[in-house]
């Protein structure tokens, strides 16, 4: 009887420590993915607040992706913005907003939404020539705040381009918003032909007629072909980078997207005229290529 007792708390004994293993094993499993699903490991907490814009935000943005649309009211006006791991930023010409209308933004960083969405409406006693809508987009890094915005005034002249004012602002210690940087575009025509680009986006109505109404730009800027000639549109890709393996793989990267037919509607040959050691900074190099459509 004893050796009985003995051997039915052996096996209880046992089979305690089977049931303890068995209960162990899928905790520890799983406790890592559920961590993983509770607290993504985002590298920023961003919201959006714009009608309409194109931000030039290469220097705050981490290497990720970002979509942005635009919509009317619930209506998906048009996708408007990638910005990708290279920092290179595709956008899409639209209809531009119309007078007594509203204009909110939505989007995503990956698989995650960004926190909030703001809307904006357009002034209905404001005439369409001299609209300005202003925008906004903040960013909180592991680094800093920022908040980067523009403005678009519409000139409604074909062949002349929006008007571009490009700002960044920079959350300091005391809380309080500074003026980091800020670039003020003017309309295109013959006499800022050998303007120097600040960085941002130019886009014109006029070229829609061709079908060329996508364009592509690293960290400096776009500008049409001296001519102005509806079927032709030059842009000047920059990008301020120490490393030349870096900008040849954004740049092959362009030549992928423009020959993919499916961001521009016609193809390009590409002029390269590549030059090193210039800088704002002075310690950065600039490489640039130029892209005739």
């Amino acid at each position: 009887m004893k050796k009985r007792y003995c051997l039915y708390l052996l096996i209880v004994f046992f089979a305690s420590c089977i049931k303890d293993e068995s209960d162990l094993l899928p905790s520890a499993v799983q406790k890592p993915v559920l961590n993983a699903l509770v607290t993504p490991a985002l590298p920023f907490i961003a919201y959006a607040d714009l009608s309409k814009g194109i931000l030039d935000t290469s220097s705050v943005l981490p290497y990720a992706e970002a979509r942005l649309a635009i919509y009317e009211n619930e209506t998906l006006v048009d996708s408007m913005m990638y910005i990708d791991s290279l920092g290179l930023y595709i956008a899409r010409q639209f209809t531009f907003p119309q007078a007594g209308k509203c204009y909110s933004i939505k989007g995503s960083y990956g698989a995650y939404p960004l926190l909030s969405s703001g809307t904006s409406c357009v002034p209905v006693q404001v005439p369409i020539q001299q609209l300005i809508l202003d925008t906004a987009f903040s960013v909180e890094d592991n680094r800093d705040t920022y908040r980067v915005g523009v403005q678009f005034g519409d000139l409604s002249t074909p062949g002349d381009l929006y008007q571009l004012s490009l700002y960044r602002y920079r959350l300091n210690k005391q809380g309080v918003w500074e003026l980091s940087t800020r670039c003020v575009r003017s309309a295109w025509n013959a006499e800022y032909n050998d303007r120097e680009l600040c960085g941002g986006l130019y886009f014109s109505d006029s070229y829609l007629s061709s079908g060329v109404s996508d364009m592509i730009w690293l960290d400096s800027g776009i500008r049409p072909s001296a001519a102005h000639h509806h079927d032709s549109l030059q842009l000047i890709v920059e990008l301020k980078h120490t490393s030349a393996e870096y900008y040849q793989y954004a740049l092959t990267y362009a030549k992928y997207l423009r020959n993919k037919g499916s961001i521009f509607s016609q193809p390009a040959p590409i002029y390269s005229n590549i030059s090193n050691g210039y800088g704002i900074f002075g310690t950065l190099h600039s490489y640039r290529d130029t892209i005739v459509f």
